[in-house]
């Protein structure tokens, strides 16, 4: 993500799908320390109908990114639906 500038990502799985295996901190505030000395931290969290968005600070050494994360609340039973296109148009419109 550092490398290749990435700021936004979508997670199309909702939390109970996930079982619990998040790769994010699920407190606001909260960070992970992963391999390599990489650090990824919760700055906010908005929760929307259709998605959750969180603001990650994603930090290597003096190097820090921010990136926004969309998580599906509920992955709806149609692939082509309001939710999604909501969801991709939010995303469009902010990268």
């Amino acid at each position: 993500m550092l490398e290749n500038k990435i700021t936004c990502i979508v997670c199309l799985l909702s939390e109970i799908e996930l079982s619990g295996n998040a790769y994010w901190p699920t407190a606001k505030g909260q960070s992970i320390d992963l391999a390599d000395g990489l650090r990824v931290t919760l700055e906010d969290v908005t929760c929307n109908v259709h998605w959750t968005e969180r603001k990650l600070s994603i930090a290597l050494g003096k190097s820090v990114s921010m990136v926004t994360h969309y998580q599906i609340n509920v992955f709806p039973a149609k692939i082509v639906c309001p939710p999604l296109v909501l969801l991709a148009d939010k995303i469009l419109s902010v990268t």
